[in-house]
């Protein structure tokens, strides 16, 4: 009798540091049967409690403390957890469908699998969370933090990941490799050193949710102003001069993570930060990434056909093999970029800053690259047939073995260039300076010459436009006894 009296009194001592604010009568009723639907535990203390197939459906669990609670297959169907502890807690099989979440701290557990489509997550804490395979489509995540979280194969189609009340979301170090992020909106989102391999970012909007990048648009409308000079083709510009800004820290940062064999389709890249992303054999046709910031980024071999590449900084940037066929790089900044074997045929190129670039073996098709900066460019066996060059610098370029069948040169600067066994049949090249140039063993047939600059020039074998072969600048010419 006296163990049985003893047991009496601890009962109630037990439950007052379970309840707190709760309903004292419920949170015995959840201990002894797991069944508390609808019930009121605000506030309640759960932590390490055995809640294992527990039913709390639509149960009040307000700022409840369930930190380490085993809850493995429970249900907590459109239950609030808003302010809920659950670190450390067993969620293994949980239901959560429609719950609320927000502001829940989450951090470091396993909710691999688990259905979330369209629960309210608005400012949780997640760090860590493992969420593989998990169905968050839809869901509300305004503000959360996923550092180092693992996202794999998870579904996160439509997902809201703005930044909320000035806070962004943090997925820095996360692995999202194969995920499904197809329509979700990312403003402002962190990804730096991400993992997205292979996912589908297909029509994702990582368009700002502050004011927009200086990377390019300042410094380029004065950059490729010409400076009158004495002689035809002068367009200096004074590009290069200008110090290019560093992306705002206050859109989206997607720098150093890996988005190889991604697909972008479509999405909205506007402003983002791929500083040293790689983003190799990616898919972004159509998508648009005016004012991002993509220094080193490399895009080796990915589809950026009919993209909008206008107003940015690509210093150093890697686009070999890459597809930019029909896509527009206006204004932008590629200095020291590669783009050796691209395909550029039909490139909107105007007005950009491509000194010392590389574009050998290239294809520029029918691209217009007028009023452009390419001094030093390497552009040798590069196709640009029919390409518009009016008006450009390509002081010190080399463009030997070229194709320029039919291209338009009209008043550009080739001061220096090398354009040895090039082709430029029927190309026209009125009002140009080629200075020094070095056009041995060229095909000038039929093009147009018209108050062109040819001093000091090297034509030795040129074809010339009437069909004779040019001597000029040949160093031994058999001459008769």
């Amino acid at each position: 009798m006296k163990t049985i009296t003893a047991i009496f009194l601890l009962s109630p001592l037990l439950l007052t540091s379970a309840v707190e604010a709760a309903n004292p009568l419920q949170v015995e009723r959840l201990l002894e049967t797991k069944e508390c639907i609808s019930c009121n535990l605000e506030n309640a203390n759960l932590q390490g409690m055995d809640l294992a197939g527990a039913n709390l459906e639509k149960a009040n669990l307000k700022n409840a403390n369930l930190q380490g609670a085993n809850l493995t297959n429970a249900n907590l169907k459109e239950a609030t957890l808003q302010d809920a502890q659950l670190m450390n807690a067993q969620l293994q099989g949980i239901i959560l469908d429609d719950v609320n979440l927000i502001n829940a701290k989450l951090n470091g557990v396993n909710l691999s699998g688990v259905n979330l489509k369209g629960v309210n997550l608005v400012n949780a804490k997640m760090d860590g969370i493992i969420l593989s395979h998990g169905n968050l489509e839809g869901a509300q995540m305004r503000g959360v933090t996923l550092q180092g979280a693992n996202l794999d194969q998870a579904n996160l189609r439509g997902a809201d990941l703005t930044a909320h009340d000035g806070e962004r979301v943090n997925l820095v170090g996360a692995s999202l490799k194969n995920a499904d992020l197809t329509g979700a909106y990312l403003r402002g989102v962190k990804l730096k050193k991400a993992n997205l391999q292979g996912a589908n970012l297909s029509n994702t909007d990582f368009s700002r949710d502050f004011p927009n990048n200086t990377t390019a648009k300042a410094a380029l409308t004065g950059a490729t102003a010409a400076i009158p000079l004495a002689y035809p083709g002068a367009i200096l510009g004074f590009i290069g001069e200008f110090a290019i800004a560093e992306a705002s820290s206050l859109n989206a940062d997607v720098s150093y993570a890996n988005l190889q064999d991604a697909n972008l389709e479509n999405a909205n890249l506007q402003d983002i930060n791929l500083h040293n992303s790689n983003l190799q054999n990616a898919n972004l046709e159509n998508a648009n990434l005016n004012y991002a910031y993509l220094v080193n980024t490399n895009f080796r071999g990915a589809n950026l056909r009919s993209a909008n590449l206008s107003d940015i900084n690509m210093e150093g940037v890697n686009l070999s093999d890459a597809d930019l066929t029909e896509a527009n790089l206006n204004k932008s900044y590629l200095v020291g970029a590669d783009l050796s074997d691209a395909n550029l045929a039909s490139a909107r190129l105007t007005e950009i800053n491509m000194k010392g670039a590389n574009l050998s073996d290239a294809d520029l098709t029918g691209a217009n690259l007028n009023k452009s900066y390419l001094v030093g460019v390497d552009l040798s066996d590069a196709n640009l047939a029919s390409a518009r060059l009016t008006e450009i610098n390509m002081k010190g370029a080399n463009l030997s073995d070229a194709d320029l069948t039919g291209a338009n040169l009209n008043e550009s600067y080739l001061v220096g260039a090398n354009l040895s066994n090039a082709v430029l049949d029927s190309a026209q090249l009125t009002g140009i300076n080629m200075n020094r140039a070095n056009l041995a063993s060229a095909n000038l047939i039929q093009a147009k010459l018209t108050d062109s600059n040819w001093r000091n020039s090297n034509l030795c074998g040129a074809i010339m436009p009437d069909g004779s072969v040019s001597q000029i600048g040949c160093t031994a010419i058999n001459t008769p006894n």
